[in-house]
């Protein structure tokens, strides 16, 4: 996953973190405002739909960091990340709900730009690899959490997901044939 945005982007980076990439465990609180990924990460989630769409929680975010702290691989979604971001949201989010108003998006993101401008496309990046997470705690999903609760909520989100399986199940019978 790659994120370009940065939540609670208060601490801006400068000097030489201004430069710095770091690839890390994926974690929605740090990492979900403005966020990428591949073919191959999109076929993860598709393969956990069970996972995705049938637990009751009030974001998609928490619901793909279920994924990625309980699927059978026990491999943690990594996601390349900078302190300084090259995306912008405006609204309030789940994680960042200070100066929370009509324009207060706005203002920050301008902020931000007017204090990194210069820095978003620098000429050379570094990469700090297997950057850990410290409060990498189990997650546990409490029933109805505002969000799959209502079942056309979770048909439309398995409609998205479980016609992709039932492909891939198709294209591999011929490998068991």
């Amino acid at each position: 996953m790659f994120s370009l945005g940065t939540i609670g982007s208060s601490d801006i980076a400068v000097g030489k973190d201004r430069y710095r990439l770091e690839l890390t465990t994926w974690e929605p609180k740090y990492h979900s405002e403005v966020l990428g990924f591949d073919y191959s990460t999109w076929n993860i989630i598709v393969s956990h739909f069970d996972l995705f769409c049938l637990i009751d929680d009030y974001s998609w975010a928490r619901s793909l960091q279920y994924i990625s702290i309980n699927r059978l691989e026990g491999n943690k979604f990594k996601v390349i990340s900078s302190k300084v971001p090259r995306s912008f949201t405006t609204n309030c989010g789940t994680y960042d709900l200070t100066n929370c108003g009509e324009f207060e998006g706005i203002y920050k993101a301008l902020h931000i730009q007017k204090l990194t401008g210069s820095n978003t496309f620098p000429p050379l990046l570094e990469i700090k690899n297997n950057v850990e997470l410290i409060d990498d705690i189990e997650m546990t999903v409490t029933e109805n959490n505002g969000g799959w609760n209502d079942i056309r909520d979770r048909e439309f989100c398995s409609n998205m997901t479980i016609s992709k399986v039932k492909k891939l199940l198709l294209d591999m019978k011929a490998q068991f044939m």
